[in-house]
């Protein structure tokens, strides 16, 4: 169904898609049953979007208060797969748990722009295709335990960008301390004058 207008807490039913008219406000958490599909542009969510096990997913221009979770996504919501573009999350962007059953995953790189998450960028333990790239991440980008994942070089990240635990700006080793034995010995002192 379509949903438009203000609501406090508004969930997607389980097998349903919902579309969400663009201005709609929901002032707390937006949620999505298992196996419901949620389509939504330019949406303001005040708290939480979280998605478990959804069908699928197409999320842009949104401005989401705190979190944006979607965990074990199984299908797509498009012919296309499945997008979270252009989007503001106050919090956390987390994408976890997706089922090979799922059709890919745009995180950013869409043609409406990559989406600006004030702390963390996760992208964890998703069997499906995932890209991610254009995204502007105020703390950590980590993509870990993916099947299929693809980091694109246009991430902007304000901490540590970690791709399966390689962390690509190397910090240095520190230089190693001298230990007695690879000192030279002090040299001797002059004589003192004898008066």
């Amino acid at each position: 169904g379509t949903y438009n207008g203000t609501g406090r807490d508004v969930t997607v039913p389980s097998g349903a898609t919902c579309v969400l008219v663009a201005g709609t406000t929901v002032t707390h958490d937006l949620t999505v049953a298992p196996g419901g599909t949620l389509i939504d542009p330019a949406v303001t969510v005040k708290h939480d979007l979280v998605a478990q096990s959804p069908a699928g997913i197409v999320i842009s221009g949104d401005s989401i208060g705190h979190d944006l979770r979607i965990e074990g996504l199984s299908g797509s919501a498009t012919p296309a797969g499945n997008s979270v573009c252009d989007t503001q999350v106050g919090h956390d962007l987390e994408v976890e748990d997706g089922l090979s059953s799922a059709g890919a995953v745009q995180v950013g790189s869409c043609p409406e722009g990559g989406n600006t998450v004030g702390h963390d960028l996760e992208i964890e333990d998703n069997a499906n295709a995932i890209v991610v790239d254009g995204n502007t991440v105020g703390h950590d980008l980590e993509v870990k335990g993916n099947a299929n994942a693809v980091v694109g070089t246009q991430n902007t990240v304000g901490h540590d960008l970690e791709v399966d635990g390689q962390d690509p700006k190397p910090k240095p080793d520190p230089k190693p301390k001298d230990t007695p034995a690879d000192r030279p010995p002090p040299a001797p002192k002059p004589p003192r004058p004898q008066h």
